[in-house]
């Protein structure tokens, strides 16, 4: 038998603002993290890996 994963996401997407002040900080993020494995989140200054991190924590 497989082993569950233990983080799925899909579709995940933040924005913040209004109107024509929203900013879309994530759009269709899709993680997949299996027992065991090791990710590296990387990208740009700015591009939303600590805003991801912290959605995935709970704390946003």
């Amino acid at each position: 038998m497989p082993a569950e994963n233990v983080l799925e996401v899909h579709h995940l997407s933040k924005h913040v603002g209004q109107g024509e002040h929203q900013l879309t900080i994530l759009t269709g993020v899709e993680l997949l993290v299996k027992p065991a494995q090791t990710i590296a989140l990387i990208g740009e200054s700015g591009s939303g890996k600590s805003t991801l991190l912290g959605i995935l924590a709970g704390l946003d």
